[in-house]
């Protein structure tokens, strides 16, 4: 679930409450919409091994040390080699829920409980189909609104009903792996609430689950593919790049498999003799692929989730 927010790094947080996306957005990117790019077939590959890595803060100019491929790295692959990397057309791959909040929040607590907490009242009809847009396959309203009144946590019932009024199809904007994308929507508009909930209406057979939980906390925020496929520049936040006090320096440790491209960060504080404020910043890292990403998906070897890739040319 999201809501509009201010100006922030270049790598982009929603707050993930189960499968919704929270109403406060600390990260818009810039720019609106991603157009999500072009993507090459993939080429075969099962590379583990050094890279020859050079990274770049947002200062520029300094250079990582590489690494073997590591036990994390390689339990990413693992864990994504089911991916469909030749269906075509390729699966979505959410980085987040397939719930949006209503826009501008709520008039009260009670009311983003008992959202929350899926206390809602149906409409007394649902509309009928379409069962297609766009391309895609879509869920029915009433199947939409089971999702909508599923709970996101275990705490007291709330004390409160929302009423549903109405619900028609649109678009909504949902995070993937290949950047935002407007997609087909059940929106659901609340009494007393002024803007509708957004309910993603693509068929779960066009939807790739993530192996982990889109909840955890990763490492990898997002990444840049260059023009030529293969030009990777991995977005982070950390502590300033550079090798004197209160800085810290930065490697990567990059596999691949047919199915994925798995990265796992690196990061070695230099505290120094003084105390040290350190601030987050941005920090870009960037290698050269072996073999063009392609229909693969970017992991995140921390946290097993996909990274959101989007291109250069976008």
């Amino acid at each position: 679930m999201h809501d509009p927010g201010s100006a922030s790094p270049s790598w982009s947080t929603w707050i993930s409450l189960g499968h919704r996306r929270s109403s406060l957005r600390l990260d818009p990117p810039s720019g609106g919409h991603v157009r999500p790019p072009h993507i090459e077939p993939s080429r075969p590959a099962l590379i583990f091994g050094l890279l020859a890595l050079l990274a770049a803060a947002c200062s520029g100019g300094a250079s990582a040390p590489s690494r073997p491929s590591s036990p994390e790295v390689r339990a990413a692959l693992a864990a994504w080699a089911r991916f469909p990397v030749h269906a075509s057309p390729r699966p979505l791959v959410l980085i987040d829920g397939t719930i949006n909040a209503p826009g501008l929040g709520f008039r009260d607590d009670a009311d983003k409980e008992a959202f929350f907490e899926g206390s809602i009242a149906p409409p007394s009809t649902f509309p009928v189909g379409p069962s297609s847009a766009s391309g895609f396959s879509l869920i029915s309203p009433r199947s939409a609104f089971i999702e909508l009144t599923k709970p996101e946590g275990n705490g007291p019932p709330a004390q409160t009903q929302l009423v549903v009024t109405t619900v028609t199809l649109g678009r909504a904007s949902f995070d993937t792996d290949r950047g935002t994308l407007s997609l087909p929507a059940w929106k659901f508009r609340f009494q007393n609430v002024e803007n509708p909930a957004e309910v993603l209406a693509v068929s779960a057979k066009r939807i790739f689950a993530s192996p982990a939980p889109l909840d955890k906390g990763q490492a990898v925020g997002s990444a840049i593919l260059g023009s030529n496929d293969k030009t990777l520049t991995v977005e982070t936040g950390g502590t300033p790049m550079g090798t004197g006090p209160c800085t810290a320096s930065y490697s990567m440790d990059i596999g691949a498999s047919d199915t994925a491209v798995a990265v796992q960060l690196h990061v070695t504080p230099h505290y120094g003799d003084e105390a040290c404020i350190l601030p987050a910043v941005s920090v870009r890292l960037r290698a050269t692929l072996a073999a063009p990403l392609g229909n693969r998906v970017l992991v995140d070897a921390a946290s097993l989730q996909p990274v959101p890739v989007t291109s250069a040319n976008s």
